[in-house]
């Protein structure tokens, strides 16, 4: 995450062709207007030779249809694909009904845009969530795609290291009802995912998925959880997962006569008891955002057909909180709401003519009395969308996104108490749908993860509150030519924002050549330096050192490289053409030559033909080696130096005077 106030540049992917920056950001979806359906088949025949091969299938629909798509599931999954393909198109009945495909193998998304994770394999995604299971840390991830008047689907993703590479494991698809809204929550080891499905009657299902490796739950399979005459306009699924027990699911929604709906359960095996509970609201228009708090005292927060902001709370009864905060008829805007023990918090869009503010409700004695504050205030760029979490006791993480051609997603954090929120940091290393909801939860002490779409790709994307993308990693040296045995000093600079990046580890290499840093490794200093130094070795050819940054939890790798020039003591400045050894009067070395890389050995024998040690012993560079005799500690005598190795046997007298 990087600091504000930043304005980035659009940068360009390498796997798509952004618009202009007059659209960055640009938050009008045309309306999904369904003209002609495409075939429920097609779902399946375009799925690829290996996609068909790594699918289960299980097919949605009305009791009165399960015998016959019973029976092509079957035949799919018996590895049939052709013949269950045929069979789905000659089964009208079956018009209505939605496909769901658990991958065997699921399909693994390694892709980074500077800091970030890709999630999922889908673009034109308009609604996402996430959630975490403590107590194995995996991340659950659901994204809503529309794209076109005849295709819907959500996909479920999972993440086993902690937001760094992602899995989609599932995709469920109709055609061409309307997949209208998604919404998921995790409750003892399994992740609910809630949605809305026109079967042509507007209802509230949900399925769940383990938190383990994120395959579906055949038993469980799906559960109408809302079927009333009057259909669903938003949906928002919440649990106590971080309670004691007894532990519950709540299942809001707000209805197309305005009515706001709870459906709750605390079923532990397949969570098909539902008991209706429904607040004292008939007025509820959109925004709809739910959480709770222990223990079970239940909040909502919505924005009313008066565009007026509202937030309920309650379990045995209801409070409702009317809060003369009139929005406006913004269709995008929506609210988010968090809870932790008697500490609530509201975040909502506002506009205070002429510019815009991110506000907030909070109270800390669960709704007996209310502050106001503001996340962004007196701005002259719109924010739509937000959200908000509490869980865990670290306090409040809250995400806000701006529009316009700079379009961003902002994060700030604050404790439970009266205090300051930390500096803003922009979360997203792409330009952000600007009214596409992000999610944030807290997955680890501190640690909070944001998932948000981009534009205009509209794909879906991970960061981390504590990771960081530096900008750039140079390395330089104080001189370019260096003799055999020598050293030169080198300085490596990792920058972010125009100034250097404290703190943070660099590791030296010397990837092509002879000689060594010291040390391998340092630490940034205030400047964003590490000072280290080349030893030159004993072959004369351009060496190439790397230094390499890699990010906490291996999220962002950098490095630079330098060349250096080795050139042999003495004026030698060719490599030799023919292989030999020959003494260095005075000095106290052999100069071993050769010709070509190969294995050689020099060896110092007495007078008498005995060994007296090894100069050298094994696969050697092309080039000039002195080797010193002074490691050997000889006595002053008459000795032979012999060269061995490639087709090469020489041998040379010294006398040796100590």
């Amino acid at each position: 995450m990087k600091k504000l106030p930043v304005f980035f540049a659009c940068l360009l992917f390498s796997f798509a062709v952004l618009a202009s920056t007059d659209n960055q950001g640009n938050y009008d979806i045309p309306a999904i207007i369904p003209t002609e359906s495409s075939p429920l088949s097609l779902t399946l025949e375009n799925l690829t030779t290996y996609e068909k091969s790594n699918a289960i299938i299980d097919i949605e629909c009305d009791g009165e249809n399960l015998l016959q798509a019973n029976r092509i599931e079957e035949t799919w999954n018996s590895g049939n694909h052709e013949e269950a393909i045929e069979l789905l198109k000659t089964s009208p009945e079956l018009d209505n009904a939605a496909i769901g495909i658990q991958w065997k193998n699921p399909v693994k998304i390694s892709l980074r845009w500077a800091g970030d994770a890709r999630v999922g394999t889908v673009d034109s995604i308009v609604d996402i969530d996430f959630d975490v299971d403590n107590s194995n840390g995996h991340l659950l991830a659901a994204l809503l795609h529309r794209n076109g008047p005849s295709n819907y689907k959500f996909t479920v993703n999972i993440s086993l290291d902690t937001g760094k590479t992602w899995a989609e494991t599932y995709v469920w698809t109709t055609n061409p009802n309307y997949l209208i809204d998604i919404d998921g929550a995790v409750l003892k080891n399994r992740f609910y995912l809630a949605y809305t499905y026109n079967t042509p009657n507007n209802v509230g299902r949900i399925r769940r998925f383990f938190t383990s490796d994120g395959s579906s739950d055949g038993v469980y399979s799906y559960q109408t959880i809302i079927n009333e005459t009057s259909g669903l306009r938003e949906i928002s699924l919440t649990s106590n997962d971080a309670h004691p027990t007894p532990q519950y699911l709540f299942y809001f929604a707000i209805m197309q006569n305005d009515s706001l709906r709870l459906y709750y359960n605390n079923d532990d095996t397949l969570a098909v008891s539902w008991t209706a509970f429904n607040p004292p609201v008939a007025d509820a228009d959109r925004g709809l955002d739910a959480c709770c708090a222990y223990p079970n005292k239940m909040w909502a927060s919505y924005i009313g057909t008066d565009n007026e902001l509202y937030f309920i709370g309650g379990w045995s009864s209801w409070t409702v909180y009317p809060t003369s905060s009139v929005l406006g008829t913004n269709a995008d805007y929506v609210t988010s709401i968090g809870a932790y023990g008697d500490t609530v918090m509201i975040v909502y869009p506002f506009y205070n003519s002429p510019t815009y503010d991110v506000r907030y409700y909070i109270t800390s004695n669960s709704g007996t009395n209310w502050a106001v504050g503001t996340i962004l205030s007196g701005s002259d760029i719109q924010s739509l969308v937000n959200d908000v979490t509490a869980r865990g006791g670290d306090g409040f993480g809250a995400v806000y996104q701006t529009t316009g051609t700079f379009a961003e997603g902002i994060y700030r954090h604050r404790s439970y108490n009266l205090s300051s929120w930390t500096t803003p940091d922009s979360f997203a290393d792409n330009v952000p749908r600007a009214n596409v909801k992000p999610c944030i939860e807290r997955i680890a002490d501190g640690i909070y993860g944001i998932l948000y779409v981009n534009w205009p790709e509209q794909m879906a994307w991970f960061d981390r509150s504590n990771w960081i993308s530096a900008d750039g990693l140079s390395l330089f040296s104080d001189s370019d030519t260096i003799s055999f045995g020598e050293t030169l000093e080198l300085r490596a600079y990792l920058e972010k924002e125009g100034a250097g990046l404290a703190g943070e580890e660099l590791s030296f290499d010397v990837i092509i050549g002879d000689g060594s840093v010291n040390p391998t490794s340092g630490v940034t200093d205030s400047e964003g330096e590490v000072y280290t130094e080349f030893t030159a070795g004993s072959t004369e050819e351009t060496v190439t050192v790397e230094v390499m940054w890699v990010s906490e939890n291996l999220v962002d790798t950098l490095s630079a490289t330098v060349d250096i020039e080795v050139v042999a003591e003495g004026g030698i400045a060719e490599a030799p053409s023919v292989s030999g050894i020959s003494a260095s009067f005075g000095s106290g070395e052999i100069l071993c030559e050769v010709a070509k890389k190969g294995e050689i050995t020099v060896k110092v024998y007495d007078k008498l033909g005995r060994e007296a040690g090894t100069l050298l012993n094994g696969i050697v560079e092309r080039g000039y080696h002195p080797l010193s005799l002074k490691n050997l500690k000889l006595a002053s005598d008459i000795y032979f130096v012999v060269m061995q190795g490639q087709e090469i046997d020489e041998k040379i007298k010294i006398i040796l005077i100590n």
